[in-house]
């Protein structure tokens, strides 16, 4: 039992004994990673809740696949239950269909989440049940009360699929609270995609009035990896290179068409792919930053020489698969288990958790 199967149930529960409408809030992407679960689940959508801002003058393009988008000021006119489609709920948004008298639920549940992999990504009792020992194992190791906290909030979440209330607002990956950059850093960024990272990295060390001493740039999805070159046009000692991080050198497949969650599977476009070993081979490295869509492991097992020898920071994204809080952490100790660990979350959605190892 997990928390699609718990929602599912309710909501057809609803259906069953009530005559209440079914309301999407929102029509994008995840709104369609929802409605097809709902019609796989026999569940009819009447309706999408719009901003009127984005509901179109013609009333005749205000359908979405024959099915109706309703003004989200003043559409809601019947009883009815919404699930919101967005990534992040606001409380506004919250309050906007909660304070309304025709809804009889809203369902405060992370799809963005739970969907973060383009698969559901969820933790069910087996998980919890089979693996309890290893989540004990984590929050013994963690070090710090902050960190302790995020663990139990992001298990909760994935379990019940209830929007995070609370996270952290700070620099996600350079964390002032965990992480102290020093003159000369050597950044290793994995899943560069546009080089926004490695912008806000030089932003933050220029703040301290230090400098880098180089960054490798790993990007596999080729429209990103255009846009990276053009934003870190004249910068210098950055190597860009678009291949995926494996631990190995290989040519596997990918999948370039789940925009933000693009990554390696069994179909796709042709990706070569090679370790940080391979890559780096005896240069010091500092910092290595890891956002690769569920290869993070793979790419960790690629980096073990660099690891050992280095001893670099470490700040890897553990959400994209149910068991990473359980894989990554044991790998990052059993190189070096004198590593200080972090979790910390920077979204109320259940993305953008990442575990630190800081020497």
């Amino acid at each position: 039992m997990n928390c699609l199967d718990n929602f599912i149930d309710e909501l057809q529960n609803i259906c069953k004994n009530t005559d209440n409408a079914v309301y999407l809030y929102g029509a994008g992407g995840l709104a369609s990673r929802i409605k097809d679960l709902l019609i796989k689940n026999n569940i009819q959508i009447d309706g999408y809740i719009i901003d009127d801002a984005y509901i179109p003058a013609d009333e005749s393009k205000r359908f979405i696949d024959g099915v109706p988008m309703i003004s989200a000021k003043n559409g809601i006119t019947k009883k009815c239950v919404i699930i919101p489609a967005f990534m992040a709920l606001t409380k506004e948004n919250e309050e906007k269909a909660e304070n309304n008298p025709f809804v009889e639920k809203f369902f405060d549940i992370d799809f963005g989440g739970i969907f973060a992999m383009n698969d559901i990504n969820v933790y069910d009792d087996e998980l919890f049940t089979k693996n309890a020992d290893k989540f004990l194992f984590l929050f013994e190791k963690l070090s710090d009360f902050k960190s302790r906290e995020a663990l139990i909030m992001f298990m909760a979440q994935k379990y019940t699929g209830i929007f995070r209330k609370k996270y952290s607002k700070n620099v996600t990956y350079f964390d002032k609270e965990i992480v102290q950059l020093e003159n000369n850093e050597t950044l290793i960024d994995c899943g560069a995609y546009t080089g926004d990272t490695i912008m806000q990295f030089i932003d933050e060390l220029n703040a301290l009035g230090i400098t880098y001493n180089k960054i490798y740039a790993f990007e596999a999805d080729d429209n990103n990896f255009k846009i990276m070159q053009s934003s870190l046009n004249g910068l210098k000692n950055i190597e860009q290179l678009p291949i995926g991080v494996w631990d190995k050198k290989d040519t596997l497949h990918f999948n370039n068409s789940l925009g933000l969650g693009s990554k390696i599977s069994d179909e796709g476009v042709e990706l070569k792919v090679d370790s940080i070993d391979n890559i780096i081979g005896d240069e010091k490295v500092t910092f290595i930053k890891m956002d690769i869509e569920g290869s993070e492991l793979k790419a960790l097992k690629g980096a073990e020489k660099t690891i050992l020898k280095n001893k670099p920071k470490l700040a890897v994204c553990v959400y994209h698969k149910p068991d990473d809080l359980i894989t990554i952490p044991q790998y990052i100790l059993s190189l070096n288990p004198d590593y200080k660990l972090y979790l910390r979350s920077y979204s109320a959605s259940g993305v953008e958790t990442i575990l630190y190892a800081i020497p």
